[in-house]
């Protein structure tokens, strides 16, 4: 399951009791990182260079059906790895952003441990199929 910041939740609490207007993102970005991205993000290790980028998923029904507990409705795809990610350290986390690349807290929308950390080594694709990111507001 996957941990929301502090800013979303408020972001969300905020809009529940009419204290601001809330326009979802039109695109979630999902990232990697070797370590717990902590309430804001700042304690992740993101992968660099070797061609990672986040992945972007459109924010509709077909990506994030309406199923309890809500999780990826198509598979998450990351690209595929021209050098080891983190220098085969690994991945243990993926983290939730409303931005392809800002790493402020602002954007930073929670995180999840995954429950099986692997490398992401030279050639070998990250991929999580339909349901394995579960999402959830703890």
């Amino acid at each position: 399951g996957m941990s929301a910041s502090d800013s979303f939740e408020n972001e969300v609490l905020h809009y529940a009791f009419g204290v601001v207007a809330y326009t979802p993102p039109a695109t979630w970005h999902i990232g990697l990182s070797s370590t717990d991205p902590g309430e804001t993000g700042s304690t992740q290790t993101e992968p660099s260079g070797g061609n990672y980028a986040r992945v972007a998923k459109t924010n509709n029904a077909t990506n994030f059906p309406n199923v309890n507990p809500l999780a990826n409705g198509t598979e998450i795809l990351f690209p595929t790895p021209s050098a080891n990610w983190l220098s085969g350290v690994n991945i243990g986390w993926f983290t939730l952003w409303d931005h392809a690349t800002n790493t402020a807290a602002v954007n930073f929308k929670g995180s999840g441990q995954l429950t099986d950390a692997n490398p992401a080594l030279t050639g070998n694709i990250v991929r999580f199929p339909v349901g394995a990111l579960q999402i959830t507001m703890t």
